[in-house]
């Protein structure tokens, strides 16, 4: 059986850090409403988390591509903590 979309919620992060950055306003909004679908779900809800490279970007297109995967994995870590709770274990190692 395929799941069908019922709904979607697509935010730039960047919104959560308030100051200019690349024309990005500050929308904490954002952020509290991600948290009230991870914390506060009394369904069978699933989350999806989506990061994008611009390939024309110098680095995606070279060995330090890598490295930026590890770090985007890595700023994710917080979204893991939060929905684990007290279940978390340390991968930052």
């Amino acid at each position: 059986m395929i799941a069908n979309t019922l709904g979607r919620m697509e935010a730039d992060l960047r919104t959560a850090m308030p100051g200019d950055k690349q024309g990005v306003k500050y929308q904490p909004e954002w952020v509290n409403a991600m948290y009230a679908l991870l914390c506060n779900k009394h369904s069978n809800i699933h989350f999806q988390v989506e990061v994008c490279f611009n390939y024309s970007c110098p680095h995606v297109r070279s060995r330090r591509v890598v490295d930026l995967f590890v770090e985007a994995w890595k700023a994710m870590w917080p979204i893991a903590e939060i929905v684990l709770g007290d279940r978390t274990v340390d991968l930052r190692r």
